[in-house]
């Protein structure tokens, strides 16, 4: 996630979301960020220009302010949070911004329902980053364990595994047949291919 072992910044601030969105230069409320977009640059041309810009929420004060509000970010390719991929947090008590970095995806109710605990559906051989600072702490970030925890907290630093995810952009023009309808019946398909989806914006015209 970072060349040191800090999560101050969350998310917004990592040098992994850096490389993951394209280079250009990205407003904070703080300073200004340039993207170095190494991982975008390795996405074919054609992938890169039917992905959608996306507003994720995250804690991006850091993991030991158990106060910290979301803020968002625009993105094109970024990682799961923690709220995200699990029904309801294991922190939503004590750290109340970690229920608030989105909800849980489709894809993942009813298969996902440990929030800090073993699950099959998301467990594989290798670790995988989330974006959400671990709480609590000022060096870690979560990720996915190999028996699908995805209340586990590492260094910044360390080596796992990049999921990216995205959205795409698509146009439909509408040409008969009732609207809504129709409209309905795209939603119902987008759902059955969420996999990590934004989920689902249409445009008319």
């Amino acid at each position: 996630m970072n060349a040191t072992d800090t999560n101050a910044g969350g998310w917004e601030k990592s040098e992994l979301r850096q490389e993951m969105n394209p280079s250009e230069m990205i407003d904070s409320d703080s300073d200004e960020i340039w993207n170095s977009g190494e991982i975008w640059d390795l996405m074919p041309s054609d992938f890169q220009s039917r992905v959608a810009s996306v507003r994720k929420l995250t804690n991006n004060v850091g993991g030991t302010d158990e106060d910290a509000a979301v803020t968002a970010t625009t993105d094109k390719l970024f990682l799961l949070s923690y709220s995200e991929i699990v029904p309801t947090s294991y922190w939503a008590d004590s750290d109340s911004w970690t229920s608030s970095e989105g909800t849980q995806y489709e894809a993942f109710k009813g298969k996902v329902t440990q929030n800090n605990g073993k699950n099959s559906a998301i467990a594989s051989s290798y670790y995988w980053w989330e974006r959400s600072a671990a709480p609590d702490d000022s060096e870690y970030f979560f990720d996915v364990d190999s028996e699908g925890d995805p209340s586990y907290g590492y260094n910044a630093t360390d080596s796992y595994c990049v999921c990216p995810d995205w959205c795409f952009w698509f146009h439909i023009r509408l040409t008969q047949g009732p609207r809504d309808s129709v409209r309905a019946f795209l939603l119902a398909v987008a759902r059955q291919f969420e996999v990590h989806g934004t989920g689902s914006r249409f445009e008319e015209k």
